[in-house]
């Protein structure tokens, strides 16, 4: 395992495996460590609760868990306006090639989506391995897809 004052503070999982370091612009490297997964990696869910407050957010993570689309899911859940953005990610395949580089305490997760400022209405984004269609209303992402094709 790399020393940490060595190890860049931003990097890119890619599909196969790879970590590559993101260019933080001005960034000395001091801070919390961070890894961005490759879109591709990632799939995502707008859900309603139907309710607010704890119950809300306890219904949105029993959601997350029940209705992942991978045996051994990770997830991320963000406020999206009055519902929530789900991102889930195969912790199966994406685990181990943490643990090669970071053993047993993995820094937190984003996908790439959300490593870029929100947008409005529609729009169509370069990801480090494709293209990803988005829908933003009122700051809050309400739809993604991604493809290796653009749309």
């Amino acid at each position: 395992m790399r020393l940490p004052f060595l190890s860049p503070r931003l990097e890119l999982l890619t599909p196969d495996g790879r970590l590559v370091p993101v260019d933080a612009g001005s960034d000395p490297g001091w801070g919390p460590r961070r890894v961005v997964l490759a879109r591709e990696l990632c799939s995502f869910e707008l859900f309603s609760p139907g309710v607010g407050g704890r119950r809300g957010l306890e219904a949105v993570r029993l959601h997350a868990r029940l209705a992942a689309p991978y045996a051994q899911p990770g997830w991320l859940v963000e406020p999206s306006g009055e519902a929530f953005g789900i991102w889930w990610w195969d912790a199966a395949k994406v685990g181990p090639w943490l643990a090669g580089r970071f053993g047993t305490r993995p820094p937190p997760l984003t996908p790439e989506s959300l490593a870029r400022p929100p947008g409005d209405g529609w729009r169509v984004l370069r990801t480090s391995t494709g293209f990803e269609a988005q829908a933003w209303r009122q700051g809050a992402l309400v739809a993604s897809s991604w493809s290796r094709a653009a749309f």
